[in-house]
């Protein structure tokens, strides 16, 4: 003990009044002290918590709501073209089940997800994705370019299903979605 004990001058150390010096204390108690006021608390209270969840949904929400407003519109005529494409890259005698056309990855492109159904049954989840010249008034529209989910169509694989398929003489092929029309519900004898 540095200097006279309690006996000697009726004072315990660190009582006030006492002006001795005291040893400085390890940085690791330092440390340990701020970690144990951090721990005393144990999170946030409940109405922080749902007011902090709160917030999230609505960050999360505007987010959404954000990055749906800058989704460009699907041209329908780019989507119609595309959509004609999808027979010629499945066997012949399938039937498909077309989802609603949405914008590829670039500003110019459209990507239909859809199923064929081949004649023995099987059914296949497939994907193609159109890039498309537009004129400015977006009236007429050229395919510049067709990928599937296996990727891109070769250079002379896009070339003849363009000409001798899209182009040719006997007109237009026809659009699957034309096939995949809602047949009107017959009512019951009696109704």
């Amino acid at each position: 003990m540095n200097g006279p004990g309690p006996a000697a001058n009726g004072k315990m150390d660190g009582a006030p009044g006492d002006r001795r010096e005291k040893p400085a204390r390890p940085a690791s108690d330092v440390v340990a002290t701020a970690a144990g006021a951090r721990a005393g608390r144990r999170g946030l209270s409940r109405a922080e918590g749902f007011s902090a969840i709160g917030v999230g949904v609505c960050l999360g929400l505007a987010g959404v709501g954000a990055w749906w407003g800058l989704q460009p519109a699907v041209n329908d005529r780019a989507a119609r073209l595309c959509r004609t494409v999808i027979p010629a890259l499945n066997p012949a005698d399938a039937v498909f089940s077309l989802a609603e056309p949405r914008p590829g990855a670039s500003r110019s492109s459209v990507r239909i997800a859809y199923t064929a159904q081949t004649p023995d049954g099987r059914l296949r989840s497939r994907e193609v994705s159109c890039r498309y010249a537009a004129s400015k008034d977006g009236a007429q529209v050229r395919l510049t370019g067709v990928a599937t989910e296996r990727g891109p169509l070769a250079e002379a694989n896009f070339y003849f299903l363009r000409r001798f398929y899209l182009e040719a003489s006997d007109g237009p092929p026809p659009d699957p979605a034309a096939a995949q029309a809602v047949a009107p519900r017959q009512q019951a004898p009696g109704q």
